[in-house]
Formats: C-alpha cells, structure tokens, sequence
C-alpha cells in the first residue's frame, strides 16, 4: 500500500505543539498557568509569554494573599517555606497561599526583640512600672518579682533577654509553676507532666537565666511564640488548660480558616474518652498551632504589655 505523502505533511503541520497543562507552573516565578478569567475573579494579575503553549487565554497569574491579617504569596506547595492554607489561590488544590512563620503573627508585638534591647526603658522606668501594676494587681505576678523588680532587670540585662518579656510571660503563665522551683514561665513543663516535669532553679535570678536561655533562640516574640507556646499534640473534649484540647478552641478558632474551624468545631462537639497522650484523640495540625499562636500574641501578651507597662 502507498502512502500520501503529502496528507501526512498536512496533517502534521495540522498538529499544534504539546501544550502545557492548566493549573501548571509558569516558565519562571512563583505563578500559576490559568485563564485570565480565572485570574481576575481571584483578585490576581497576569502576565504573557510565561505560558507559551497554553491557548491565549491561559496566562500566568500571580496573587498576594493573606490569612487572619497575616500577609503572604501564592505558590506551588513544593515551594512553600512556610504555612500553607487552601482555597485562597487560583488554579489547583497545589497552588496555596504560603506565609513566612517568622514574621507571619498578625500583631504588631511579634516584632517586638526578645533581646534586651527590646525592652526599651531605663532602669527606674522599669521599676516604677512593675510596682505599680504590682500595687492594683498584687496576686497577678509573683511575689518574688514584685519585691525585686531591680534585680529582674539587671539579670535580665546581664543576659540579654528582654526584661519586660520576663515579666509578661510569668503573667501569661499565671507564675507557673511558682515559687517552689523558681520557675515562672512554665519551662521544661509539659501537657500532663505533672509539677515535676518543669524545671527547677536555685534562685529568682538562676530562673530568668533559663528564661533567657529559652527564648533567645528566637530573635522576635512571634518567632518565639510559633516554638514556646504549644497548644498540644491532640483535641480532645472537654480538655483543660494545663493539658490543652477543646477548651481552647472558642479562643483560637477566629484564626483558623473556615474548613479547619468547621473540622475542629465538629470534634469538639462530642465527648472523647481518650487522653492528652493518645487515644482516639484527633491529633492537632500545624494550622492550629498557628492559631494558637496568633491568639497568644495578639490577644494576651499584647494587652499584657500594653496594662503593665503602657507599651
């Protein structure tokens, strides 16, 4: 049999070149390959020749995106350094909006130094402050600090830990676990560890150097917060204070977004037999951590400095 030669080369030349598939990566940047028309109803930009084998309407589009206040870019999962949260981006279930943990709380304290040059006010002012608020609200910090305000700074300093930290934190903590170990900010204490589970030092001042050795891992209060104050590995109902769960939920779930709130609001609403350590307990999500988080630093620590110290 004898083929047409020429039919052949009609109808490769017929044939477009491979195109490139929808929902793909752009040719450079962090964009997706949608159509315009996708794009913009997203509240996206494009931009040509970054889809060159799409048809015309498909172009790359780029997005800025937040979550709860907290600014970020959309990009291709694979490529996101941060949190990722879904359903705010154009293109496929890949394509997410991904924010920097570092500077990701929506407070303007996250940026706050854990250092002592955070800490922004001379010795007297310092002093002045902490006797004061000691004075109308004397079973809100430990005793031990309100009759030693100078030495809370000057051990502060001498190991760079910023001062007004110290005391905020030991507020948050409600002094946990106390005078008996010296330990006021609930380090080495765990989510049903018991008393025994913190860290114990010899003296106010031993305990604001394993404060300092804590927290100056951290260059900021929101970086500090993502590590130092952890909601717990699980949810369970009713969950207490101490060993997390449902019970912090109605606080957190205005930083979630819609789809993990409504998963957590259903978990929430029955009665779990299981433990903090295991269990048929439903295991917590880096979301929810960040949530935590974020209600840590905006919504306690943040008025906290502002009652204490008028900052």
């Amino acid at each position: 049999m004898r083929l047409n030669s020429g039919r052949i080369i009609s109808l490769l030349i017929a044939i477009p070149s491979a195109l490139a598939a929808v929902n793909g990566k752009c040719s450079s940047g962090n964009g997706v390959c949608v159509s315009t028309t996708s794009c913009s109803k997203s509240g996206g930009t494009y931009v040509s020749g970054k889809c060159p084998n799409d048809p015309s309407n498909i172009k790359c589009c780029n997005k800025k995106c937040s979550y709860n206040g907290k600014s970020g870019q959309c990009t291709f999962k694979s490529q996101c350094k941060g949190s990722s949260y879904s359903n705010l981006c154009p293109g496929g279930k890949d394509f997410i909006c991904c924010i920097d943990d570092s500077t990701s709380l929506m407070s303007s304290y996250g940026s706050m130094s854990t250092k002592f040059n955070g800490t922004k006010l001379s010795r007297s002012q310092f002093v002045t402050k902490v006797k004061s608020y000691c004075k109308s609200y004397s079973k809100s910090l430990a005793t031990a600090m309100c009759n030693n305000p100078g030495l809370v700074y000057d051990t502060a300093k001498n190991n760079d830990v910023n001062a007004l930290l110290v005391v905020v934190r030991a507020i948050i903590e409600g002094n946990s676990p106390g005078a008996s170990r010296n330990n006021y900010w609930g380090i080495g204490c765990v989510n049903g560890g018991g008393v025994s589970a913190c860290y114990k030092y010899s003296s106010l001042a031993e305990g604001i150097k394993g404060f300092a050795k804590t927290v100056n891992k951290y260059s900021n209060l929101a970086a500090m917060t993502s590590k130092y104050a952890y909601i717990g590995k699980y949810w369970f109902n009713p969950g207490s204070w101490s060993n997390g769960g449902c019970v912090y939920f109605p606080y957190i779930k205005s930083y979630m977004s819609a789809s993990r709130a409504k998963s957590v609001t259903s978990i929430c609403a029955k009665k779990t037999t299981c433990t903090p350590s295991g269990g048929d307990c439903t295991k917590t999500t880096q979301e929810d951590q960040d949530a935590y988080a974020n209600w840590q630093v905006e919504e306690k620590m943040g008025p906290t400095f502002k009652k204490v110290f008028g900052i």
